[in-house]
């Protein structure tokens, strides 16, 4: 493939792509929560086109079953990177004090220009499910930091 980057693209030309596009494995490129943690057995057809408006109810239950899925998960976050060693550490403390997400992460940015607004909404609006199970991420990140902090600050 030879394809324009997506910072280069029109949003016309990513929503004509985006529902279509797929990697060499035939993984399309939205919706990906839903691809890992939903119910559709990658369905692409069903997957890269996932939304409220295409799906209707379905939707909104395969986010239910996406959110119960990811419940159960440790949330880390690179650009919390301190934060997500006090989660890991405390969820899953059979892995030592050698937790490090920090280290681990590269801090350079190969992007030469950010998308523009109106962009980002085709790209988002392409990727509801995964917007909304971020944000869900975000709260579940919030609330098991708290839970670290206590803990911590009990034992200390």
């Amino acid at each position: 493939w030879n394809l324009t980057e997506a910072v280069d693209m029109s949003p016309a030309e990513l929503d004509h792509l985006l529902p279509l596009a797929s990697d060499k494995y035939g993984n399309g490129c939205n919706n990906e929560m839903a691809r890992i943690f939903g119910s559709v057995p990658h369905d692409e057809s069903v997957i890269n086109t996932l939304s409220p408006t295409n799906h209707g109810p379905f939707f909104w239950k395969e986010l239910d079953v996406i959110i119960k899925r990811v419940s159960g998960c440790v949330i880390v976050r690179v650009d919390r990177c301190e934060e997500s060693n006090l989660i890991m550490k405390h969820y899953l403390p059979w892995m030592g004090d050698d937790v490090d997400i920090c280290g681990r992460r590269k801090k350079q940015s190969h992007r030469k220009k950010d998308i523009t607004n109106a962009a980002e909404e085709v790209i988002l609006t392409h990727n509801a499910m995964d917007d909304l199970v971020f944000s869900f991420g975000e709260k579940l990140f919030e609330a098991q930091l708290e839970v670290a902090k206590t803990n911590i600050a009990t034992e200390g």
